[in-house]
């Protein structure tokens, strides 16, 4: 989890991390959450009166209007009153949205995609998010799970539990493919730098094998990008989106190798030709992106009126 006090220019003036630890459950991680807001508002030197409100971004569906996570797959959370209990915990108003919403938004307002109305988020980590700016607001379709591409289908009837973006392209998927390509005699360095746990192979590690010319490695990777440049190409060519942004830990320790790889499968893929001169970029605003875009959610929604 990350945390920042991001002021009216949309600077995050000082942020914190932690670990979400969502094996204790709900309470504790919505706690956690609480501690983090505090910490940081002493350690600015804040009162509590001068916070506006606050921002939070779910890996959920989220229902805007209620604050209620309807269901969040990954924290095994569902229909949770998480702006009822975050208001509880902290007294400050509260806006709840999507976390792959809020990092786009962020990077729509303040990052990589400054000047475009309408574009395209690809978060790529454990899972695949997505988000959707159309006419320079979230747009979140009238069952509040619109841009959700990481469950769009790219290889049907593949079967094995590889059909959707994000059974090919995570970061998850990426190291199930390592792992049994290794396992089947394929040569890589990443043998030995996970010495068999691939639990252990993060974001920061496989982009580090990546970069230092493993074949393998940079193989399943670019498989990885051209599916989510697939994936990114049916939004673009559907909505005729000028902008994609991409974020995630694998593609901003990758940077712009990831961003080419994945603009060189949307422009191949895309239709009508004029549709090859959509950007591509990387986020801009790395791991602020997402508490950046909260708070900025937080000072639209809460805004008296």
């Amino acid at each position: 989890m990350s945390a920042a006090i991001v002021d009216s220019n949309n600077r995050a003036i000082r942020a914190v991390r932690r670990t979400t630890r969502a094996e204790l459950g709900h309470e504790s991680v919505l706690e956690r959450i609480g501690e983090m807001v505090t910490r940081l508002g002493t350690e600015a030197g804040f009162k509590k009166k001068q916070i506006a409100g606050l921002g939070v971004g779910v890996p959920a569906v989220i229902d805007i209007e209620s604050g209620i996570a309807v269901d969040a797959p990954n924290l095994g959370w569902k229909d949770l009153e998480i702006r009822r209990f975050l208001e509880k915990i902290t007294g400050l108003p509260t806006a709840i949205d999507n976390d792959v919403n809020v990092a786009l938004y962020g990077e729509v307002k303040a990052g990589a995609a400054v000047g475009f109305e309408d574009a395209l988020g690809i978060w790529t980590g454990t899972g695949v998010g997505g988000g959707l700016v159309l006419s320079g607001r979230l747009f979140h379709g009238p069952h509040v799970t619109a841009g959700e591409i990481g469950h769009t289908v790219i290889l049907p009837g593949s079967g094995l539990g590889r059909e959707t973006l994000e059974e090919v392209a995570s970061r998850g998927a990426m190291i199930r493919t390592l792992r049994e390509l290794i396992q089947s005699s394929h040569a890589s360095i990443i043998s030995e730098m996970v010495k068999g746990d691939f639990a252990q192979l993060k974001s920061k590690a496989l982009a580090r094998a990546v970069l230092a010319g493993d074949k393998l490695a940079l193989r399943v990777v670019r498989d990885a990008a051209r599916f989510t440049g697939i994936a990114a190409a049916n939004f673009v060519t559907t909505l005729s989106l000028p902008c994609v942004v991409l974020g995630g830990g694998l593609p901003t320790e990758l940077g712009a190798a990831w961003g080419d790889w994945v603009r060189e499968s949307v422009v191949e893929h895309v239709w009508p030709d004029k549709l090859r001169s959509v950007v591509v970029v990387v986020t801009q605003l790395g791991d602020n992106a997402g508490t950046i875009g909260a708070a900025i959610v937080a000072r639209e929604r809460l805004a008296p009126a």
